[in-house]
């Protein structure tokens, strides 16, 4: 497994707010593949003993940075979350970004084999090393899991076959056609 941490955003990346860390080519033995993470830090976390809950974003590549954004604009994820923060309006969490790769389609729907395999990378790779790393609240109310399109789908499936796990799920423009809407007969 090849992973390493920046202190500093790459460049070409300095338009993010706030403290990130990278972890490159974080390999899944489940998924036989690796991928990029980029883990977003809330503002006290540095000066702080406290735990925080923890939002694992697919799609990571687009939340941060134009730059890295295969969409050509990003989500401002880093902008939202630190005014929101500040304005008292959310409390301050850890954002995991995971990145996709190739196998998108695949690995982002849970009636694919690639998307069962994709669920336990999640499950039995990410979330414990997150968690070893990081302070976290590990527990299912304190962890959410988010995406849109295929994302919103497995996060929807995700959240749905894995309540122990995951408390909260933001499902957004769901991909519910997905296997004309195979999802559906698991949840109907």
């Amino acid at each position: 497994m090849i992973i390493f941490r920046e202190n500093k955003p790459k460049v070409g990346q300095v338009d993010i707010v706030g403290h990130i860390e990278f972890h490159h080519e974080f390999y899944s033995v489940n998924l036989k593949n690796e991928r990029d993470i980029i883990v977003w830090l809330p503002p006290s976390y540095e000066n702080s003993n406290k735990n925080y809950p923890v939002l694992y974003i697919h799609d990571g590549q687009n939340l941060f940075s134009p730059h890295t954004s295969y969409i050509g604009h990003d989500w401002r994820i880093d902008e939202v979350l630190t005014e929101l923060i500040k304005q008292g309006e959310v409390e301050e969490i850890i954002v995991v970004g995971i990145y996709n790769n190739k196998d998108r389609l695949e690995e982002y729907n849970y009636c694919s084999p690639k998307g069962k395999k994709y669920a336990q990378f999640i499950i039995r790779e990410l979330k414990p090393f997150i968690d070893q790393n990081y302070k976290t609240k590990s527990d299912k109310s304190n962890t959410a899991i988010m995406g849109s399109s295929m994302g919103g789908l497995i996060s929807f499936q995700l959240a749905w076959h894995y309540p122990k796990i995951f408390g909260k799920a933001a499902c957004l423009s769901n991909s519910f056609w997905a296997d004309d809407g195979k999802v559906f007969e698991t949840v109907l």
